[in-house]
């Protein structure tokens, strides 16, 4: 951070950013770039390096492409034109299409990119930034026009604005008061296969409905690695595991090591919960913005963020 890309507060010396954005996923890279393409000072804040791994299943849709920057060339790793549906491994129904009906990416290399696109427009990336808390009245905070972002090492960042896209367990978002009204876990494996098992799977995904309320679970290949996860409601963890080895055994793929195994809360915000308070905003999961049945959120996070 250099006091080139930032004002200085009178008689403080503190370099003071038009927009400081936090989290450095979908969401907090497409408002980051937004900003940027505004002409705004802008510090995108991210507490890992990059890339980084997240659990998420990397589906694109058609809103999630036309929210993109222009130019920006998604990583597909397969183009789905065909969609495989069951009921807990019964009842299989495939439905073909010959245009693609989405695309699958990695997350880490995709939001790489994104990030990549809002440097390239000014933003200035930051990462290996722990946010603990926002102030909006206080010491830290020179004038009622300000907000402080304090760093958990102590420091203090100064900005007009604040968007929070720090996830589903946001500290920006409990600065806001968001309230969520549904909350979820996903587990996911991500399973190295070899050629012969790839082809069986490659430009179809699988969509299982699942044994719990609300659970499903899905197949997403992503040329010789698959994406296998299930999700249901939070408070049902040990059926969910259950769901998720008893899913990859079912496929055949119990032999096959994963190279990654995570899970994930995701959560859902309730109809009245609040998007902004004073000048610190939220977006994407931040925000408990998602589809609620299918929770698809890099659309949502994509067009909250810009």
């Amino acid at each position: 951070m250099s006091s080139e890309n930032a004002d200085a507060v009178s008689g403080q010396g503190e370099p003071v950013w038009d927009v400081v954005v936090v989290g450095a996923g979908p969401a907090g890279a497409s408002a980051a770039y937004a900003a940027a393409v505004a002409g705004r000072r802008v510090l995108l804040l991210e507490k890992a390096e990059l890339p980084r791994y997240k659990t998420c299943g990397g589906g694109i849709i058609g809103p999630s492409r036309d929210a993109l920057p222009p130019g920006f060339e998604l990583p597909l790793k397969d183009r789905v034109h065909a969609v495989t549906f069951s009921m807990n491994g019964r009842l299989t129904r495939t439905r073909r299409s010959r245009r693609m009906l989405f695309g699958l990416i990695n997350r880490p290399e995709f939001d790489a990119s994104l990030v990549e696109h809002a440097e390239k427009a000014g933003a200035v990336l930051r990462t290996g930034a722990t946010v603990s808390r926002v102030e909006q009245h206080g010491p830290a905070v020179p004038d009622r026009r300000t907000v402080a972002v304090v760093l958990a090492d102590g420091e203090t960042v100064l900005a007009r604005a604040v968007v929070g896209a720090d996830g589903s367990a946001s500290r920006i978002g409990a600065h806001v008061g968001v309230r969520m009204d549904q909350v979820d876990l996903g587990l996911e494996a991500e399973i190295p296969v070899p050629a012969t098992v790839a082809e069986d799977w490659a430009g179809r995904v699988l969509i299982d409905w699942g044994p719990m309320p609300g659970s499903y679970g899905w197949v997403f290949p992503k040329g010789d690695v698959l994406t296998v996860g299930v999700i249901s409601a939070r408070g049902e963890g040990a059926a969910t595991k259950r769901y998720l080895e008893d899913f990859i055994a079912r496929l055949g793929l119990a032999g096959f090591e994963p190279a990654v195994s995570s899970g994930h809360l995701t959560r859902c915000r309730a109809d009245d919960s609040p998007l902004s308070r004073g000048r610190v905003l939220v977006c994407g999961d931040a925000a408990g913005l998602l589809e609620p049945w299918t929770r698809e959120g890099i659309s949502f996070a994509l067009r909250s963020g810009r």
